[in-house]
């Protein structure tokens, strides 16, 4: 960020800065490397965003459909209320809460709230795909939990919509569940 100190200002800002989150177990550790790649990282960019001469007029800033928690079969779109309490949810709205803080200095801030990322080359889904071909995959729970994705292409678009919105949901409009997965 200091290396665009005295730059000419900037229109927008994109923040999608964070740990990756789905390879390793959360550990207290891991929530650690978690919670300061997302909160304490936008803390400092939205800091330094106060510092210009002049803001940059739009930030849009990552987040998570964890924002949302477990709601069951409930429909859940952005202006819902976050859910439980666990430290999913609780990442993703102090991760917002963060970058809401840029709007002191008159910036608009968009929210990009991400579902697990499909593409048949990276994501979610290579990730995915060698434990079943090792015979270690399966359904997770009982099949009937819901399960948002969304394709690479489509998070794009999402990302340059979010110049324009407040927050997205950055996920597939039809859900699916797990039921009936072999």
């Amino acid at each position: 960020m200091q290396a665009l100190d005295g730059s000419a200002p900037l229109d927008a800002v994109v923040n999608l800065a964070g740990a990756p989150i789905a390879d390793r177990p959360w550990t207290q550790a891991q929530r650690d490397v978690l919670w300061r790649s997302r909160i304490d990282l936008t803390r400092t960019l939205v800091d330094w965003m106060g510092q210009q001469a002049t803001p940059p007029r739009v930030l849009v800033s990552g987040s998570a459909i964890g924002w949302y928690g477990d709601g069951g079969d409930q429909w859940l779109a952005e202006d819902s209320v976050p859910g439980n309490a666990d430290f999913g949810r609780r990442l993703c709205v102090a991760w917002e809460q963060e970058a809401e803080r840029a709007r002191q200095w008159g910036v608009r801030v968009a929210l990009l709230r991400t579902a697990p990322v499909l593409v048949a080359r990276g994501g979610t889904l290579t990730r995915l795909l060698p434990l079943f071909r090792l015979g270690f995959g399966g359904r997770p729970g009982n099949g009937q939990q819901w399960m948002p994705w969304i394709h690479l292409d489509d998070k794009g678009q999402g990302s340059s919509t979010q110049i324009r919105r407040r927050h997205t949901n950055c996920g597939r409009p039809a859900f699916i569940t797990l039921h009936g997965c072999r």
